[in-house]
């Protein structure tokens, strides 16, 4: 199996690769859980979307965890400072970063809605992204501090997500049309935040919410109650390790 990856590769191993060949030529208890290991991550590629409870109840193999390496994602903003682009601070892990790249490039969506814009980076990097990609998706950022700037494909929102209730909604939201990626990344009133964006989401759209490791009560409730589908992508949660993400268990395709 590791070989026929390899040869996916054009025969050059990664990283993984050259790890996992060592421990397993080395033989002994080590090879074993080296083995496990990486029939469990190719797993979440053969067997890409599942049920949110049935993932959760899972741990990583080697680790025991939720996460293969909690501090990887510690360190994964940065250390001494933060990631820029464009001289705009962007507080997103460096892998999620490569995820979305990806992600992006997949679901080819008409729009992102950002929640939570923080200095505005992520927009910026999101709208360069698409850019690249020879996209058209319009952006929408969410925040009570609107970031004093503007950037072509964004929209960048003031609003008080504490003001989301039964009868108030997103501002222009009306323009959430077509193929959609919904971020999640403002950690203020999530339940309602979530039923909002419940009402609103398709069957291919995508649904991600970062720094969960606080949210999955919320995440739970919410799930238990919606009758929306939502797929965890095991394929971009486990790409770089177990929940290599800031988003533990919650990269949701909307089934």
């Amino acid at each position: 199996m590791l070989q026929h990856k390899i040869n996916e590769q054009d025969k050059i191993p990664s990283f993984f690769d050259q790890f996992l060949l060592r421990y397993m030529q080395d033989g002994g208890p080590n090879a074993s859980k080296a083995y496990e290991w990486f029939r469990s991550i190719l797993s979440s590629k053969v067997n890409r979307f599942t049920d949110f409870k049935i993932r959760s109840e899972e741990n990583c193999i080697f680790s025991n965890h939720a996460r293969t390496d909690g501090m990887a994602e510690v360190l994964s903003q940065g250390t001494h400072g933060v990631f820029t682009w464009k001289d705009h601070i962007v507080f997103k892990s460096v892998f999620d970063l490569a995820i979305y790249s990806m992600l992006i490039e997949e679901l080819k969506p008409d729009v992102i809605i950002e929640i939570g814009s923080g200095k505005g980076g992520s927009a910026v990097w999101l709208a360069d992204m698409i850019k690249i990609l020879g996209l058209k998706s319009q952006i929408y950022s969410y925040d009570i501090n609107k970031p004093d700037f503007s950037y072509p494909g964004v929209s960048f929102i003031e609003f008080n997500l504490n003001n989301l209730n039964e009868y108030v909604d997103f501002p222009e939201n009306e323009n959430w049309v077509g193929s959609k990626l919904i971020i999640e990344d403002a950690h203020v009133n999530i339940p309602n935040v979530l039923n909002k964006i419940d009402s609103k989401v398709g069957k291919g759209d995508y649904l991600i919410i970062e720094d969960s490791d606080g949210k999955q009560n919320d995440l739970f409730n919410f799930l238990k109650n919606t009758k929306t589908t939502y797929l965890t992508d095991q394929h971009y949660l486990d790409l770089f390790r177990r929940n290599g993400t800031s988003a533990t268990n919650s990269i949701f395709k909307i089934g």
